[in-house]
């Protein structure tokens, strides 16, 4: 997050960490629009709801790296990848990262608001928003 935990835009853009997926491979892997997934490689694994898109490319799938652990359970891109970074930057390869899609079975969704940070009760998943300066639990 020294990067893109600065630009409040990205933070801005959904408020739950999103992998998104072509409508093809959404239908052959029996996932529908806004359920919650997992993703799984050798080195970990993330979370995030699935973003069914025309824009996202056959075979392929495409989620954010400005998600942390402080804002999202388990849904830091990074934790998939391996130990390989670009020299200068310290970047991981994201570019080209097999992984193994499922479904995350989920009994049901509910939204905590808060007034201050608290702390969230037990869950599954859980993804945080800022609003009007409260951080917001959303437990899945």
């Amino acid at each position: 997050m020294t990067r893109t935990g600065r630009a409040r835009n990205l933070l801005d853009h959904s408020e739950m960490p999103e992998i998104q997926i072509n409508p093809g491979d959404a239908r052959h892997y029996h996932i529908g629009d806004g359920q919650l997934l997992e993703l799984r490689s050798p080195r970990g694994r993330m979370c995030g709801r699935a973003l069914v898109s025309a824009a996202q490319k056959p075979g392929e799938l495409f989620a954010p790296i400005h998600w942390s652990e402080t804002l999202a359970q388990d849904a830091r891109v990074s934790a998939l990848a391996g130990p390989a970074t670009d020299p200068h930057s310290g970047q991981p390869e994201f570019k080209q990262l097999p992984v193994q899609l499922s479904p995350l079975p989920v009994h049901s969704y509910a939204t905590l608001l808060c007034h201050e940070e608290t702390a969230a009760p037990m869950q599954q998943w859980l993804a945080r928003q800022e609003k009007t300066g409260a951080l917001v639990p959303r437990a899945l």
